[in-house]
């Protein structure tokens, strides 16, 4: 799903740009719920307000919903299941290497230093061979990141800087 939101809100609609994008899908990941829900939410609210938000929301979930029901609908008939799950079988490892892809466009746009590579890995290496749950991965990075970053200059913002001159 991240793919096809980095698709159109980035690319296709250009609503954001990949930071922002990026951001937002680091908080749509510490939320309670589904990224693709909560990341349409953040975006909604971000164009329209709660009623985009709102709008988000419903067009983000009811499509979903409807086809869950005729695909369950369809799955109760004998014989469609072996169909199913040959179709899954062949769409699975598909979408594993959609996540690859996004992630690795994502990386290439928002790790900008050594840190931010050493977070990266780091989060990785927690996740795969720590087996620690992400949003905790995620609150780690980020107030480490505070704590790192807080005095560092970015493009504009030049008060409380270490490098100001």
């Amino acid at each position: 799903m991240i793919p096809l939101l980095q698709e159109e809100f980035v690319e296709k609609r250009k609503l954001m740009e990949i930071k922002e994008f990026a951001n937002i899908m680091a908080v749509a990941q510490a939320g309670p719920g589904g990224v693709a829900v909560n990341s349409s939410v953040v975006v909604g609210y971000k164009l329209k307000g709660l009623s985009g938000a709102i709008a988000a929301a419903v067009g983000t979930v009811l499509p979903s919903f409807a086809a869950i029901i005729l695909l369950s609908a369809w799955l109760l008939h004998p014989g469609n299941r072996e169909t199913l799950e040959g179709f899954l079988s062949g769409a699975t490892p598909a979408v594993v290497g959609l996540l690859i892809a996004a992630a690795y466009s994502l990386g290439r746009e928002v790790i900008e230093d050594k840190m931010g590579a050493v977070l990266a890995a780091g989060g990785l290496a927690a996740v795969v061979l720590l087996d620690i749950h992400p949003i905790i991965i995620i609150i780690a990075a980020g107030a480490f990141g505070y704590f790192f970053y807080k005095n560092k200059c970015f493009p504009g913002d030049e008060e409380g800087c270490d490098n100001h001159p």
